[in-house]
């Protein structure tokens, strides 16, 4: 049963959802409450709204599928894309949903991101980082492995000229033993895609070096030159 409190807010919330159905598109879609985001789509809610969110300390941009993404609620996040969400919409700064869902460990929403055709290489502009460095950054080895396997770039300089295998945990939190666990994995998936790479380009010289020695080129037939007549 219902407290009146609860009974209260439910009211203010349907009375929003009359009044301004995308900024209840947007609230929803943050704390995953997949029926309310269809319902509100389903009567055109733009899936793509852009509101600027007060935090107290600054203004922010927000959107659904940003907020969705950030919160991990991938139910929310494929509906808000099936309705016509950009999947790469900007927030503030050059975010984009892929960046929020890395810094928020995310790494379920960043597949499901980068299978819908999100940028995994975009840089945010702030630092110049992509989602791999944000990962990185952060020790987030889950998150790290879905970039690397997508074929993130891994080359990609951020602002301070550094790589995403130079970010590692560089702000990531807990104890001493966990960051160390968690640099030796990053570093082992940094290190096993650059091993991938050197066998894969080896294995194309000698592709090549094979090919080169089965071509037979024919010998062209000499000519004379004929007097004239």
């Amino acid at each position: 049963m219902m407290s009146p409190a609860a009974r209260k807010e439910a009211a203010r919330w349907a009375q929003i959802e009359k009044d301004d159905p995308d900024f209840a598109l947007l609230h929803y879609a943050e704390i995953g409450h997949l029926g309310k985001v269809r319902k509100l789509l389903k009567a055109g809610a733009d899936p793509d709204t852009k509101q600027s969110i007060d935090t107290g300390i600054e203004s922010v941009t927000d959107t659904p599928l940003y907020a969705a993404a950030g919160a991990g609620h991938l139910d929310v996040a494929a509906a808000l894309i099936a309705a016509g969400a950009a999947v790469d919409i900007e927030a503030d700064e050059g975010w984009r949903p892929i960046h929020h869902a890395a810094l928020n460990g995310q790494h379920a929403m960043v597949a499901l991101l980068i299978q819908e055709g999100a940028d995994m290489n975009r840089r945010e502009e702030l630092q110049r980082q992509t989602p791999l460095h944000i990962a990185s950054s952060r020790g987030d080895d889950k998150t790290v492995s879905v970039l690397v396997a997508a074929g993130a770039l891994r080359d990609v300089e951020d602002i301070d000229g550094l790589k995403p295998s130079e970010t590692v945990c560089s702000i990531s939190g807990g104890k001493d033993a966990e960051k160390k666990e968690k640099r030796n994995l990053i570093r082992g998936i940094f290190q096993a895609a650059a091993d991938r790479d050197a066998l894969h380009e080896k294995n194309a010289r000698q592709a090549l070096t094979t090919l080169q020695k089965d071509v037979v080129v024919a010998k062209l037939p000499s000519l004379r030159h004929r007097r004239p007549r």
